[in-house]
């Protein structure tokens, strides 16, 4: 929005911290729409959750991101 609008010359991010429990948009989809961007999918991503699901580490954890409980 505004002045940061134009994507080449907007400041990115080091670093996503992301909520897999968000209240709008399921982190997950978020995590999959982050690393297929060009854009984005080179930014390093932490998931964090109070989740105790196994499934939420399965598929949230790998070589590029990395779950914390």
């Amino acid at each position: 929005r505004g002045k940061y609008s134009d994507p080449l010359k907007s400041p990115r991010p080091g670093l996503i911290l992301l909520d897999l429990n968000m209240p709008k948009k399921d982190g997950r989809e978020a995590l999959s729409e982050i690393k297929t961007s060009p854009e984005l999918r080179g930014i390093p991503v932490v998931v964090l959750t109070t989740s105790k699901a196994e499934e939420d580490v399965y598929k949230t954890n790998n070589e590029e991101n990395k779950f914390i409980r």
